[in-house]
């Protein structure tokens, strides 16, 4: 599961929060002569700016159109994705890691890469999805994300070797999901992340489903409750591309409580899963109270869930950087 990540001189918030993990880790992997680390980092960097970029400036991140100045829930859904992708970028620095110091055949990475490699597939079914929509709505051509998911697939099919291992990998880290249910919640951190986790993965199935349907029917918005007639189709788009992150999420949810049951959360690969599940809550929590709030006095309820569910995040997160360490 990755060496103990050193805490950050000082003590306090900075020792547990360790803000400079995953540059470390990504500057190393950089300098590494493995190209399977390097490639990892690039996926890292990659989702790292597309997330922070997509969460501070939504407005700056879409193919100039009509409505991108008034849309605003268009805008909150680029801000969700952004924040959902914290954790595939320190999953990428994770593995980035791993490769650098010959540790990919631990079980923790061979589920996570698997999970990388099924979410880049996901990933690739709904751009191409999108070629034919973006010829008529509101986009050009998606080639950047095209592109972007490709080398993720190709380092997760490089890591796993053969197509049985992968499979195999695959039903892994599906089978790690069980623990979410039936594993050990005595621990606040294991309680937190089983809810967080649960969340996302329900959230990415419906989301994935029910944004496809009716992506083209002109109905309530999931997420933030507003009407989509043609133009704002684009709402719906945005929400799907939610749905796999999360379903990464709730994997990575569940190689952290994984780690909460064995006393491992100090180390560096967790402590960055911890730190994303953290900022990812934080973030989901300040873009939809003001819609949950409101939702709730209108006596809509959907929203509300879901704003517990990225308060979970948050908590599940805090309370993994907060948990005693073993000793190593």
């Amino acid at each position: 599961g990755g060496t103990p990540a050193a805490p950050a001189p000082g003590g306090g918030l900075a020792s547990a929060l360790r803000p400079a993990l995953p540059l470390k880790r990504l500057s190393l992997a950089f300098a590494s002569d493995v190209p399977l680390a390097r490639g990892f980092a690039f996926n890292s960097v990659a989702a790292y700016t597309a997330a922070v970029a997509l969460v501070l400036t939504p407005s700056m991140c879409v193919v100039p159109f009509q409505l991108a100045a008034a849309n605003a829930a268009l805008h909150a859904q680029l801000r969700l994705l952004g924040a959902l992708l914290l954790p595939a970028a320190a999953t990428f620095a994770g593995l980035a890691d791993a490769a650098a110091n010959d540790r990919l055949s631990s079980a923790t990475y061979a589920h996570l890469n698997a999970a990388v490699f099924v979410a880049g597939l996901a990933w690739m079914y709904l751009l191409c999805g999108l070629i034919k929509l973006s010829a008529d709505a509101f986009l050009g051509p998606p080639v950047v994300p095209l592109v972007a998911a490709m080398l993720p697939l190709v380092c997760a099919a490089k890591v796993a070797g053969t197509s049985g291992q992968l499979f195999a990998d695959i039903k892994g880290a599906g089978s790690g999901l069980w623990r979410l249910a039936i594993g050990d919640d005595s621990k606040p951190a294991c309680r937190a992340l089983s809810i967080a986790a649960s969340f996302m993965l329900l959230a990415g199935f419906a989301t994935l489903v029910a944004s496809g349907a009716t992506m083209r029917a002109g109905v309530t918005d999931l997420w933030f409750s507003t009407s989509a007639v043609d133009p704002a189709q684009v709402n719906f788009v945005a929400q799907r591309f939610t749905s796999v992150p999360l379903i990464l999420g709730a994997i990575v949810g569940a190689a952290l409580k994984s780690a909460a049951e064995r006393g491992r959360l100090s180390a560096g690969t967790f402590v960055m899963l911890a730190q994303a599940y953290l900022a990812c809550g934080v973030i989901g929590v300040a873009t939809s109270a003001q819609t949950a709030i409101t939702a709730a006095a209108a006596g809509t309820w959907l929203p509300v869930v879901a704003l517990v569910g990225w308060a979970a995040m948050a908590t599940a997160g805090g309370l993994c950087l907060a948990a005693p360490k073993a000793s190593s």
